[in-house]
């Protein structure tokens, strides 16, 4: 537009307004407090830890040291934890923004595994909760993780 003579360009603006996406800021990073209360999640004693995103209570973790899981879990979970990251980092900003500033980018400074996890809703009621039972040694049959019959590969709309 900067080479367009000024009534042209005038015209594009106007017309342009309102249809080209608008830059967002970037989310804030999120902020863990150690609260030093200890409980035992799962048969391991947990530690727990609150995530704050602007000064709202985003999420709490109950977390257990790594030093009292096997090395094989946490191999996983680091596994885990980092294609969740590259999905993530691929996601539109739109789609992404509650997943980066809910919390769970923060789980890698935790220094060991979460057994249980609530988040937040902005009126500080809990809006969901996962936990772990237990950590099981166990042969699984990789067949389980392919897609049922039927099922087609699509793009996502982005």
């Amino acid at each position: 537009l900067r080479n367009l003579p000024p009534e042209q360009r005038e015209m594009m603006e106007k017309m342009m307004k309102g249809k080209l996406p608008q830059a967002t800021p970037a989310p804030t990073a999120p902020e863990i407090r150690a609260t030093g209360e200890t409980a035992t999640h799962g048969g391991l004693k947990t530690q727990r830890f609150d995530v704050f995103v602007d000064g709202r209570k985003r999420s709490e973790f109950w977390v257990a040291n790594w030093k009292d899981i096997d090395p094989r879990v946490r191999t996983a979970f680091e596994h885990m934890a980092s294609f969740m990251k590259g999905l993530v980092d691929k996601l539109p900003a739109k789609m992404s923004d509650s997943v980066r500033t809910g919390g769970f980018e923060a789980i890698g400074d935790l220094n060991g595994l979460p057994m249980l996890t609530r988040e937040f809703d902005a009126s500080g009621k809990v809006a969901g909760e996962s936990r772990v039972t237990g950590i099981t040694d166990a042969d699984v049959d990789v067949a389980i993780f392919n897609p049922p019959a039927g099922y087609t590969r699509r793009s996502l709309p982005f």
